[in-house]
C-alpha cells in the first residue's frame, strides 16, 4: 500500500552524521529563514537568494537571479495534510509555471518541501520513500529509483502561425542532507525538493 507524505515524514530518523558534521553556515542561515517564513512569498525570497548564490548550475543561478524560476513551497503544515491536498497545491503551481513558461516569463520550476525534520533526517530508505511519493504527486505517475524523470515546458513561437516550441526538461532531486556529502551539488536548504530548468527555453524566451 502506498504511504502518504505524512506517513513518510513520520518514518524519518535523525541523521547521526549531521550531529557530528553541522550544516555549512550558508545552509544554516537559509534553513532558519525558510523555517521562520510567515508566508510563501517570504520563503521564496529566501530560497531565491540562496539559489542565486549557491546553486552549482550556472544556468540555475542565472534563472534565480533574473526571476525566471516558478516555485511551489510546501510547509510543515502542508506536509501533514492529506496527499490530495498536497497534490492539488503542487499541480496549481505547476499549471501556473506552464502558463508563465508559454508566455516566456519563467523557464524553471522548483518544488520544495520545507521541514526541519526532513532537513535533519538521515538520507536513508525513509527519505527515499518520501522523495518518491512527493515526485509522484508532482508528475502524477508512479516511479522507481534510478529512473530518468522528465517534465515539459512550452513557449509560444513568435509569428502569425502561433506555433509552439516544446522542451523535455530533466527533473532533479535536491536535499539539505547533501550538504558536505559527496553529492553536495544536489543540496538545497529547507528540506527536500525537485527542480527543472530549460536552458533552451531560457535562450529562446530571452
Amino acid at each position: 500500500m502506498t504511504q502518504t507524505i505524512a506517513e513518510c515524514l513520520a518514518r524519518l530518523s535523525p541523521d547521526p552524521w549531521r550531529t557530528a558534521t553541522p550544516f555549512s553556515q550558508e545552509m544554516v542561515e537559509a534553513n532558519e529563514k525558510l523555517y521562520a517564513a510567515r508566508d510563501e512569498a517570504e520563503a521564496i525570497a529566501a530560497l531565491r537568494i540562496w539559489l542565486g548564490k549557491f546553486q552549482p548550475c550556472l544556468f540555475g543561478r542565472i534563472a534565480a537571479k533574473t526571476s525566471l524560476l516558478s516555485y511551489c513551497i510546501l510547509t510543515e503544515q502542508d506536509l501533514q495534510s492529506d496527499d490530495e491536498t498536497i497534490r492539488g497545491k503542487i499541480q496549481a503551481a505547476r499549471q501556473r509555471w506552464t502558463r508563465e513558461g508559454y508566455e516566456g516569463k519563467k523557464s524553471g520550476f522548483v518544488v520544495l518541501a520545507v521541514s526541519r525534520r526532513l532537513a535533519e533526517a538521515e538520507p536513508a530508505k525513509a527519505m527515499q520513500d518520501f522523495a518518491l511519493r512527493l515526485c509522484e504527486l508532482y508528475l502524477l505517475d508512479e516511479f522507481t529509483t534510478d529512473t530518468i524523470l522528465l517534465d515539459q515546458i512550452f513557449l509560444e513561437k513568435p509569428g502569425k502561425e502561433r506555433a509552439t516550441w516544446m522542451w523535455r526538461t530533466g527533473v532533479n532531486v535536491f536535499a539539505a542532507a547533501a550538504d558536505k556529502r559527496w553529492w553536495q551539488d544536489h543540496r538545497i536548504p529547507g528540506g527536500l525538493g525537485f527542480s527543472v530548468n530549460s536552458v533552451g527555453h531560457m535562450v529562446k524566451s530571452g
